[in-house]
């Protein structure tokens, strides 16, 4: 699985969906706690609450993703940016791609705003690539 590789790799939360469909799917809790961040109970406990209830991402991924019409893109917010139920201590970025039958797929890491973003970045492109040689 994508999602699951990817985790691994930016040993990182990630989100994977489609955008007419509630249904995510997430992977990455485990890595999210090894973080020197987690350290701090309030920030573990934000980050838990955003893995348990997905709404909030799947509504700020949405608005991210549809305030543009281009899917080549990575998005990145960071930091105030973002607001992880009032946590500023973290970076999300999505990358979108489109199916042959014109679904809008995506695929998102959360983690601290410490992240290594040039290999996130160049991880979720190749995500992107990948998925576009394998339809």
């Amino acid at each position: 699985n994508l999602a699951d590789t990817l985790a691994i790799l930016s040993e990182n939360i990630v989100f994977a969906g489609f955008m007419d469909s509630n249904n995510v799917y997430k992977t990455g809790l485990s890595r999210a706690i090894q973080h020197p961040e987690a350290q701090d109970i309030y920030y573990i406990s934000q980050i838990a609450s955003l893995f348990d209830s997905s709404d909030w991402l799947f509504d700020h991924i949405a608005s991210l993703l549809n305030s543009s019409s281009d899917n080549n893109n990575i998005y990145i917010k960071i930091g105030d940016e973002v607001k992880v139920f009032g946590d500023t201590r973290n970076t999300i970025m999505v990358a979108d791609y489109l199916m042959p039958n014109r679904k809008r797929g995506f695929i998102a890491i959360i983690g601290p705003i410490r992240m290594p973003y040039q290999k996130n970045i160049a991880i979720l492109r190749y995500i992107k690539d990948v998925v576009k040689n394998e339809l």
